[in-house]
């Protein structure tokens, strides 16, 4: 995926603060289009059919954009401040490269879980309070709020952000809830 970069001061900048709003946005829509298709800044006219004539007209008058020798619709300045394709396709190539290293033409492998975490790791459930002899029983409801819970924080436990086992995680706030249900 390709990104675009604009510096904190672009809305303030003299071309292009006396912008419409439309031409700023035709304006960032360019630098997307450009960023996402590697075009090196070149707008071709399936994008430019797609501008207003006004919108158009306004950022070529402001040189945002313009036409070179050969009849293209360019970006001003966008490889001095965008990654150019070349650039983009390499950095790729190196991703690839580095992702299937040492393996047959199969799937690259997978990552290794963080140190001092199993796949097959059983979660014990917390002891009951001392002197309550009687066990905790979890109940629907504390699994449904336990999901709920979880579900509120994106999908990631308290204790770790990291988590990758949100089965435990479920099952241990579902046994907090159901205490905390016993006790009041």
């Amino acid at each position: 995926m390709a990104w675009i970069k604009l510096d904190h001061n672009v809305p303030r900048h003299p071309k292009i603060a006396g912008l419409s709003d439309r031409a700023f946005r035709w304006w960032i829509a360019g630098l997307c289009y450009a960023s996402e298709f590697l075009t090196d800044g070149a707008l071709p006219n399936v994008f430019i059919a797609t501008v207003p004539r006004k919108a158009w007209e306004e950022l070529i008058g402001a040189d945002l954009w313009y036409v070179d020798d050969v009849g293209r619709l360019l970006i001003h300045d966008y490889l001095k401040h965008q990654t150019s394709k070349a650039t983009i396709e390499l950095e790729r190539r190196r991703n690839r490269d580095r992702r299937t290293a040492g393996t047959p033409a199969g799937p690259p492998e997978k990552k290794p879980r963080p140190e001092g975490r199993r796949q097959n790791e059983q979660a014990v459930p917390p002891k009951s309070p001392a002197g309550a002899g009687d066990s905790i029983r979890v109940r629907r409801e504390h699994r449904e709020q336990a999901k709920a819970i979880l579900r509120s924080r994106m999908g990631y436990c308290e204790h770790d952000p990291q988590c990758l086992n949100q089965v435990i995680c479920l099952d241990l706030l579902a046994h907090e809830l159901a205490q905390k249900a016993k006790a009041s």
